[in-house]
Formats: structure tokens, sequence, C-alpha cells
């Protein structure tokens, strides 16, 4: 089917109306000069009297050519044009192409409603007859020719179950046409079609078949689909009027979306039963690994799994490989098991498949009819404890986790571990005296809430924070309430967002409460291990408390001691290897400051590490049991004693029953330098306040403990309007970020004393990734708390990287010598230096000037400064009585030192220049909408600025 406006536009159009000059014919688009959207089903030859041949019958949509060769023309043209017009003749065409005698018959042919055209070439009448048939015949050929492949289309997107988006995509293509489906109910997508919604409400309704409108402009065909109301609604949309032959293609696709609609609901139907199925199983095993035998029980009911016949189990863990689809390995380990087993998804980590089986005596069970899937990928591998009961998955679990570590350098990539039990379980009943004691601080809590501490402390201890957080009972049963599936992105990041600050948050408390300090490696094994003893005991009177070292001089734990690091004999050099764990534990399990203490690169440090992890079967790069084992085998061996002098003493020695013990404070021990030398960090002093705490909690957050909460409230009742000074500074954080990333195309951001993230207000990177993507960030800071959040902090797109640093602002050097500053920033390049809220913090004692000057050196010119700082300029009594109470008693872990305008201005030094509008009120600087720029000064007691380095 053709349409007289292809015939009349575009470059090898074959007519024009006889009344238009050719020059004028569609060349700009003008629709007056050009019928449009007429259909051309037939053409016929006319004789010299403009008459069809005797017994044609009635045709539709027909074209009459007529012969002029002798400008002959009938007696009365009205009266034939009408006679065309009755026969279905829809327009003449007078061949060849002459000015029509009469001026007046393109009018009687306007009055028949037939259109009058001539050629755009010279021909004859037969000629133009054969170009036109041979016109049509194209577009028949092309028009079923593009019916097929609608037909072949769809057929495959039924066979396959999958939806109508491929075949919205290729019509688009084929009719230059923007084709989407719209809802049965108005949310909003009908906005551009607002004046037709009686249309589009009839259409949904049924009651009408189809419709062709016109909005803004725009061509709209539209089609109802599916056979019972309310409709969803094929909408197709073009600039110009629609040919005939693709209306007839958009009519046909409506028909074959509503049979494509049918399986597509089937196989969503279906994917949700198996991500409905995968969350229970996922309940299943996450209550196995809180020992909750009962309620996993219950909840495997449905799932039809004689799990729990047998007395004990094993847990296989396998690694899939990069970028494998799991679903697919989960499937085929159940088939493996012939459906006898328990196959989830590890809610931790995004590659590993964990396999739960009840044990049939047969050491080999699980192993062997897992090695095929293991085979079939070469990258995958394999991890088997050996038997436990139900009880203790949690601890099967953990062995077959650290087992892939050896398992990737098999053979086969299967590794089945040796009947080896846990320290915990070696230790005779004095160790539990010892556990109790060190944990008695936790029995002042109500029992609930001293269960729920410990239970998170000994998960986030066993897993670090973030794989805590996914393996939470409590979180998993929050998002399938909510419909979030795990393994999905939307439950990964609500177990992310929920979980990991709560659970670090709590595993704080819990150490802090017994005088440990959790940012430690060894204070982290201490408490590991005691939970694992027993931390529900109580101490009867007068009970003796054995020391740590008496409990790891005995044979038991000497003997799980030497099991565990007898491999590194295995190794070249094992003293090298064994003098490697010994600093790295001695530097707290941290990479780069093992490699400064040893003199070596941090990626030599990084590959001798991995390569002892896959000897011991631990994993020493990542927080969690396998440093914790690690720690106190070196500490239990016979060479790693001194590490036991790094604990605080009431960790090594517990005080008896009638020992008091103020909760989160040390009453009787002192605090122990880990390293010396320039960035050695020492244990903060347990019960100070920390300043980023404080200012966590005078701005509304949560990461904040009652010492913190006692300065913050005697803070507010000295200067109540603090929460929205604090608002005023984040939100000149932000203004100056998003001025830095826009207009000056600053990419790489530099904040010291990065603090918590407050509620309510995006982080530095969340502001300026949003505008451009490729930006870099590093935050630093020295709070324990805030290394806590760092996980939280390191985040951003493919092209980017965003990092944390736990460092001093007093110490610069550290800063920028950091493997972390050199992984994430180019100081050859532009830097904004972020010092907010900092420097403050910073003593005229210790030099804030030559820190600003050793940190804005190393800068690369058209690098910029922003700093806010507090003032008593505008409140002078105010601020000297908010210094008092960071300076009392050194109850706060940092000075209060607010300085005037030009002291700040001091700070600076030479080789900056600053910006406008210079150093202003934090408020006033370039205020935008999260501002509140008619607060009073003294009120905001804050001064900000931004500084260029200009050589």
């Amino acid at each position: 089917m053709l349409t007289l406006e292809e015939l009349t536009t575009g470059a090898d159009a074959l007519l024009r109306a006889a009344d238009k000059p050719t020059a004028e014919t569609g060349a700009d688009g003008d629709t007056s000069a050009r019928p449009v959207t007429q259909a051309v089903e037939q053409v016929e030859m006319c004789d010299t009297d403009w008459r069809l041949r005797k017994g044609t019958p009635r045709m539709r949509n027909a074209l009459a050519v007529v012969p002029t060769a002798d400008r002959h023309l009938p007696d009365d043209p009205r009266s034939a044009l009408r006679t065309l017009a009755r026969q279905g003749v829809v327009a003449v065409v007078t061949a060849p192409a002459t000015t029509p005698p009469d001026p007046a018959l393109p009018k009687a042919a306007q009055e028949a409603g037939v259109h009058l055209l001539v050629p755009t070439r010279p021909c004859t009448a037969p000629e133009l007859l054969g170009h036109l048939l041979r016109r049509l015949a194209d577009a028949s050929r092309d028009s079923i020719e593009q019916r097929d492949r609608l037909l072949d289309l769809s057929a495959r997107l039924y066979r396959q179950g999958e939806g109508p988006g491929p075949l919205l995509h290729w019509l688009s293509a084929r009719t230059s046409s923007r084709v989407t489906v719209l809802p049965a109910r108005d949310d909003g997508t009908w906005a551009d079609l607002s004046e037709h919604a009686h249309v589009l409400e009839r259409l949904a309704a049924g009651e009408m078949r189809s419709a062709a409108v016109e909005a803004g402009g725009r061509h709209v065909r539209l089609h109802p689909i599916g056979s019972e109301p309310p409709h969803r609604v094929l909408a197709a949309v073009r600039e110009t009027p629609w040919p005939g032959r693709h209306s007839t293609l958009i009519a046909h696709a409506a028909e074959r979306i509503a049979l494509l609609q049918q399986p597509l609901v089937l196989r969503v139907r279906e994917r949700r039963l198996r991500q409905t199925e995968m969350a229970v199983r996922i309940n299943v095993f996450q209550h196995l690994m809180a020992a909750d035998v009962v309620r996993a029980t219950r909840t495997a009911a449905p799932l039809s799994l004689d799990l729990f016949d047998a007395d004990a189990c094993e847990v296989a863990v396998m690694s899939c490989a990069p970028g494998e689809e799991r679903s697919a390995v989960v499937a085929a380990c159940d088939r493996a098991l012939d459906h006898r087993g328990l196959v989830v998804m590890c809610p931790v980590e995004d590659t590993h498949v964990i396999v739960v089986r009840p044990q049939a005596g047969n050491r080999a069970d699980t192993a062997r009819p897992l090695k095929p899937v293991v085979a079939a990928h070469r990258q995958r591998a394999l991890g088997v404890s050996p038997p436990a009961p139900w009880t203790e998955v949690e601890s099967a679990y953990t062995m077959a986790f650290d087992a892939l570590v050896k398992a990737q350098h098999q053979d086969d990539r299967t590794w089945v571990v040796d009947d080896a039990a846990p320290l915990a379980r070696l230790l005779p009943a004095p160790a539990r005296v010892w556990a109790a004691a060190l944990l008695s601080p936790l029995r002042a809590l109500p029992e609930a809430d001293r269960r729920e501490l410990c239970d998170t402390a000994r998960l986030a201890l066993m897993f670090g924070a973030s794989r805590a957080a996914r393996l939470s009972v409590r979180k998993e049963t929050e998002a399938v309430r909510t419909g979030a599936i795990p393994g999905t992105a939307k439950a990964r990041g609500a177990f992310d967002e929920l979980g990991r600050n709560t659970i670090a948050r709590k595993l704080s408390e819990a150490m802090d409460r017994v005088g440990l300090d959790h940012s430690r490696l060894g204070h982290r094994a201490v408490m590991d291990l005691a939970l694992k003893l027993d931390e529900a005991a109580s101490l009867p009177p007068n009970t003796a408390v054995p020391s740590l070292v008496e409990i790891l001089a005995e044979p038991a734990a000497r003997d799980w001691a030497a099991r565990l690091l007898a491999p590194l004999e295995d190794l070249d050099s094992p003293a090298r290897h064994l003098g490697l764990l010994a600093t790295w534990a001695e530097c707290n399990g941290a990479v780069q400051e093992t490699a400064a203490a040893l003199g070596r690169h941090r990626d030599t440090i990084t590959r001798g590490l991995t390569e002892i992890s896959a000897v011991v079967s631990r994993r020493l790069t990542e927080s969690g049991h396998g440093q914790n084992d690690v720690w106190l085998a070196l500490a239990t061996d016979t060479g790693g004693g001194d590490l036991l002098d790094t604990l605080p003493a009431r960790a090594v020695s517990p005080p008896g029953r009638g020992e008091p013990t103020r909760a989160g404070v040390r009453t009787h021990d002192t605090p122990v330098v880990v390293a010396d030398g320039p960035g050695a960090r020492k244990p903060p002093v347990p019960g100070t306040a920390s300043s980023a705490r404080i200012y966590n909690a005078v701005g509304g957050g949560k990461d904040n403990y009652p010492a913190d909460e006692r300065i913050a409230r005697e803070i507010m009742s000295i200067w109540p309007e603090v929460g929205q000074a604090v608002a005023a500074n984040r939100a000149f954080i932000h203004t100056s970020a998003r001025w830095l990333a826009e207009e000056i195309g600053i990419r790489q951001f530099l904040d010291i004393g990065a603090g918590i993230p407050t509620p309510n207000s995006p982080s530095l990177h969340e502001t300026v990734q949003r505008i451009a993507p490729t930006s870099r960030v590093l935050y630093v800071d020295n709070d324990s708390t805030v290394l806590a959040h760092a996980a939280t902090l390191r985040s951003g797109s493919p092209e980017g990287r965003t990092d944390y640093l736990h460092a001093d602002a007093t110490d610069p050097d550290t800063i920028l010598t950091s493997h972390e500053l050199a992984n994430t920033l180019d100081l050859n390049r532009p830097v904004a230096l972020y010092l907010c809220a900092l420097l403050h913090l910073i003593g005229d004692d210790q030099n804030p000037r030559e820190i600003v000057r050793r940190l804005t050196t190393a800068l690369a010119p058209g690098s910029y400064v922003v700093v806010s700082h507090a003032t008593p300029d505008a409140n002078p009594h105010l601020m000297d009585r908010v210094a008092e109470v960071y300076a009392r008693d050194g109850r706060v872990n940092a000075q209060g030192v607010p300085r005037s305008r030009a002291r700040i201005e001091h700070l600076l030094g030479d080789g900056l220049e600053l910006v406008e509008p210079g150093i202003v009120s934090v408020h006033r600087w370039r205020p935008g909408e999260e501002a509140e720029a008619d607060l009073p000064d003294s009120v905001v007691n804050c001064y900000a600025l931004v500084a260029r380095k200009n050589r």
C-alpha cells in the first residue's frame, strides 16, 4: 500500500499537484502543496474521455492515469470527475505533464473530492502507469516482508518467553517513530497526550479498537493491547503523517504484543517464585548461623528438605568464576546432590554458593559429587568443612570459607578441611572463667540487650561489619517482608545502609564496655576468643581468674598454634615469612605500616600475606576471624609472646568479681603505644569524648557514646543554636564542592578531618561524583569511629575512586606519602584540599600554619584550599565558654581554639589567593538553597573561605 504523500514528496517523487510548480512541491514540507495521507491501493488507465474501461468493478483507493497527449478534455469534466470518484478513484493524473487548458479544472476536481496530479518529469501515460505499478508492487512486497519479519520476531520472543522490548525497538526503527506501551491506568506517562485523555480512557476500556490523533504537532497512532480491559495502549509517534503500510504494521504489532504479554507475565512470576524460594533458603541458613536450629527447621518446612534427620552436617563453599551467573551454579550443585541439601547464594560474597548437607557418615560425601561442578569451570573452587553439629554451622562455614584459600592452589581446586577444632573448643574450663571475668561489665545490661550486643559483636568479629550486616537474620527478614529479594541491587543496598553502621557501632560499644578498642587487631582477637568461650557465664564469689598468658600456655593452645603455623615451613624462607607475620601483627594488621616497618613496598607485603594465607587457610588481608586466629597463634607461639604485652592489663588479667569496672572506662590499666615514630597511633583513652563524635551528636547523629553526648549536651546548653552552625558548615562544604566541580572543573578532592557522615546530608564524594562521576576523593581522619565508617566512605563510579586514610592531620608527611593518597590522587594535577571544622581543633603549640604550608606546598598550581573555622569575632563570650568545655580536665581528645579573621588569614600563609567573597561567615559564602543566609553571625560563629594556589 502507498499513500499520495509517498508519491508526491521526496527526491524520487513521481507526482505533484497540478496547480503547483515543481519547485514548490513538498520541498519545504508545505503540506498545502501536496496531498498527505490518502492511501493508494491500485492504479488504472483511463481513455481520452476520462473513462475507465468497460466492466471495471468499483475500486477502493484507486489512482486513475489520464492520457492528455492531444490535449483533449471531456465535454463535461466535472461530471467525468464525479463518476471516477463514485468508482473509487481518489486521484487523477494527467500525462504528459502539461498545464491544464481549463484553469477551472483543479476546482472541479476539488468539488468532486479527488486530487488532480501531474508527473514530476516528462513521460507518456503508459510510461507513468508502469512507474506507478512498479512502485505499488515494491510497496506491497516491502509490506509483506515487514509483516513476515514482525511475525518471525514475535514468534521467537514468544518461544523464548521474552517481553516485547526487542519488538518495540525494531518497530521504532522500521517506522521512523517512537513506539512505547502506555500503562492501563494513567500514572503520568500520558502527560503529553493530556488533551486526548478521553480517547485513551476509551481505548483502555475497550470501547475503541484504534485511534489516530495529533499531539504537539506530532502524529500518534494508538491501539489497545490485550483481550480484557483495562487495556494497555500501544502508542507510536511520528513527526510526519503516517504512511498507510506503516499504520498497518503498527496495528499488526499491537496484536503480537498482546500475545507476548502472557509468557512475560508467567516468566516474571516464575522468577519471583525462584527469588522467594532463595530468600527462604537464605533465611534458613542465617538461622543456622545463629545456632537457632528450631527456627531453621520451621522455616525450612515449606521447602520439603530432609535436612535435620541427621545429627550433623557438612558445609561447603563454592566460589564461582568472575561474572558467572550464580543461579546456574546453584542449580548445578542442587542436581549434583540430588536435591538433598540446602544450596543458597551467599548473602555476603557475591561470587559464593553455600551448600549445607546432612552428614551421612562418609567423610567425602559432599566433596565427591560437587567435584564435577568445580571441574566444569577452571576458575571455580570448593572448600568443605569437617562434620559439625547443627548448632555449630557458623564454625563449619568459617572453616569451609577459609578452605577456599587453599583450594585455589590445588590441582582439582578442592580442599576438604581435616577435623581441626577451633581454639575456643580446645581450651580447658579455666578459660571460660577468664572470658566471664573479661566480659563481666556486659552483665550490667538487661539480658535481651546483652544477648543482642554479644551476638552482633561475635558476628562482626568473625566476618567484619559489612559481611556481618549481610548475614543478619533481622535485615534479611525485613528485606523479604518489603519485597527486596537477596542478591538484588535493592536488597544489597538495604543491607549495607541498614546493617553495616549499626553492627560497627554495636561492636565498638561492646568492646568499649569491657575496656577494649575495636580498631586494634589484638583487642579484636581477644574479644573474639572471649565471646566464643562463654559470654553469658557469671563468676561465683572469690573465683580465681586465670590470666590470658596462663590460658595460652596450655598444651592444647600451643598444639593448636603449632598446627596453624606449621605450613609456613613448606614455604621458601620460613623465617622470613614468620618475621613478616610478626611485624604485621605488631603493626595492627595494617599493610602500609607493615611495609614501612620492613622498608618494603606495600605490594610486596600484600603478596607475602597472600602467600601465607594460602598455606595457613586464613585470610590476612580482610578483617575477620582469620586475622584473629593468626594473631592468637603468634601470641601463643614461643616467639610471639611479646604481643600479649600490647594488650590492656584488664584483658590479660581480668579483675575478680568484686573489682569495680565502670562501663566503657578502664579503671586500672594504661594506654599502650603499639608503634613509635611519625604517624604512630595510640589507643584512645576510654571515657574520653571524640571531637568527631561530638560534632556528630550536635548535628543530630547517632554515632556517639555517653561521653560524647555529655559534652554535646553541655555545649548545646551554652550554645543552643550549635546545630544550625553545623548545618551551615555542611551546606558550605557542598556549595563549595559543587562550585569547584561544576565551574572550575576540579576532579580531585582531599578531605582532611572528614568526620562521621551526618544524617540528612550527603558525603563530599556523593556531591562531586553526582556532578562528575570521574571525580576522585580521599578522606582522612584519625578517629577510630570514623575508621569504623570507612566502608561507607569508599565508593565511586568505575572511572572515579573514593578511599579513606586513617591518619592524623598534625602529621602531613604521613598523609602525603601514604599509599592511599598515591592510589587515589595525582598531586601533579589540581586538587581541592578541604580543611573544614578542623584547624580550630589544632592548638597553636602544634603549629597549624606549618601544617597548612606543608600540605599546600605539595599541591599543584591551580589547586584550591577550602577552610571553615570557628571564630569568637561575633560572640566572644560564648566561644570562650565553648573552648573551656573542650579544655576542661582533658575530657575531649582535641583542643578548641576559635580564631579571629586575621589569625585565620595568617594560617593560609603565602601563595594562596582568596576567592570572592573572601573570608565571610560560613553561611554567607555564595549561599544556595541549603544555606540560611539570614542567620545572625553570632549564631553561626564560623568563618569560611576558598583560596587558590597560583604558584
